[in-house]
C-alpha cells in the first residue's frame, strides 16, 4: 500500500501536465 503510494505521488508531477495536455488538445478541436 504504502509502495503504491509513493508511485502516485512519483508519478503525479508527470501525469498533471499530461492531462492538461489532453485537456487542451479536446477543446481546441471540439472548438474548430
Amino acid at each position: 500500500y504504502l509502495y503504491k503510494t509513493l508511485v502516485e505521488v512519483a508519478l503525479l508531477p508527470i501525469t498533471y501536465p499530461v492531462i492538461a495536455y489532453v485537456k487542451m488538445r479536446e477543446a481546441e478541436v471540439t472548438s474548430n
